[in-house]
């Protein structure tokens, strides 16, 4: 089994009859698990002007006081709080990939997923992001972007950012590797799953598949509009 921990600190408040979280429960997910006494967390807003993240902060506050968009609006189990989150080490599937965070709900279905990737022989994991708290989506005020991210709550995962690119001006139907040469760039690396078939995403392939199978998460160059996120998977896709 995949070894996880839980962060956050201690917990008063249980929804069932476990104890304090440890590490192999991953903090929760059934009816032992306890919430945090206080939601901690680092944020920050995406400037389009300077294209770089600004205005970086640190959050500290009762649990009890998390609200509205701090919890997520597609699984409201989830939110910003690191306490929420559990740290999922691939090395122990035999991956060499940093350790990262995803919302406790989601823990079970991200190992099976990676597991069964892994053991399909045809793709190889080469870097994971899932919890990255920030507002970098959504209406712009004064150059910054104001809505959190499916990232923000672990409830998203970035695969092989440097074969799997995000790209912007995608007027496209389908997104192949012709299509996508009419598109720009904007973060990671070029895709290509005709020529690094190993390494970037394919529609129709078995990691898209999987990882709708086990967490019901959807692929980011599925979704409609311009821009396409290729090392991308959430719930709705963005």
């Amino acid at each position: 089994m995949l070894l996880v921990a839980s962060k956050g600190g201690t917990s008063s408040k249980s929804s069932g009859n476990g104890g304090s979280n440890d590490w192999g429960n991953g903090g929760g997910g059934g009816d032992g698990r306890q919430e945090p006494d206080r939601c901690i967390y680092q944020i920050y807003n995406w400037s389009t002007t300077q294209n770089k993240a600004v205005n970086h902060r640190a959050i500290n506050k009762p649990y009890s006081d998390v609200y509205g968009d701090e919890r997520d609006p597609n699984d409201p189990r989830c939110t910003v709080c690191e306490g929420d989150q559990v740290t999922i080490y691939p090395s122990q599937l035999g991956l060499a990939i940093d350790p990262f965070k995803v919302c406790w709900a989601h823990k079970d279905g991200m190992i099976k997923a990676l597991s069964r990737i892994k053991a399909t022989g045809k793709f190889d994991l080469k870097s994971l992001t899932a919890y990255r708290p920030g507002r970098t989506r959504g209406t712009i005020i004064d150059g910054l972007r104001t809505e959190m991210s499916n990232h923000s709550y672990g409830t998203a995962i970035d695969i092989n950012r440097s074969q799997n690119g995000l790209y912007k001006n995608c007027n496209v139907t389908v997104t192949d590797a012709k299509s996508i040469q009419n598109c720009t760039l904007s973060h990671g690396g070029h895709w290509n799953p005709q020529t690094r078939p190993l390494t970037s995403i394919a529609r129709d392939g078995d990691v898209v598949r999987i990882m709708r199978e086990e967490l019901g998460w959807d692929w980011g160059g599925k979704v409609p509009g311009s821009t396409k996120d290729l090392m991308h998977f959430s719930k709705d896709g963005r």
